[in-house]
């Protein structure tokens, strides 16, 4: 329940702070961007979890080497993925 609590204040913090800031308009945009950015995730947690238990199971077993090489692999594909649609979005 904590750790719920404390992801929902921290996810919406922002808005609280923001909206009180800002013109309507401003926030307006700021939630529009907040929601696309936040779309990435998307694409990112089926990565993970596809990814998460292979490095367990590589760090269970001790292999450093596949470790490393399913590592890097990962990394790539993820900015392979993930940076096209960010930088548009940051465009």
């Amino acid at each position: 329940s904590g750790i719920a609590l404390t992801s929902v204040i921290q996810t919406q913090a922002d808005k609280i702070v923001l909206s009180r800031a800002l013109s309507l308009p401003e926030f307006g945009v700021y939630s529009v961007a907040s929601v696309l950015a936040a779309g990435l995730y998307i694409v990112i947690s089926p990565i993970f979890s596809v990814m998460f238990p292979r490095f367990s199971s590589h760090v269970h077993l001790g292999d450093v080497g596949k470790l490393v090489s399913q590592y890097r692999i990962s990394c790539q594909l993820m900015a392979a993925i993930v940076i096209p649609p960010a930088m548009l979005l940051a465009v």
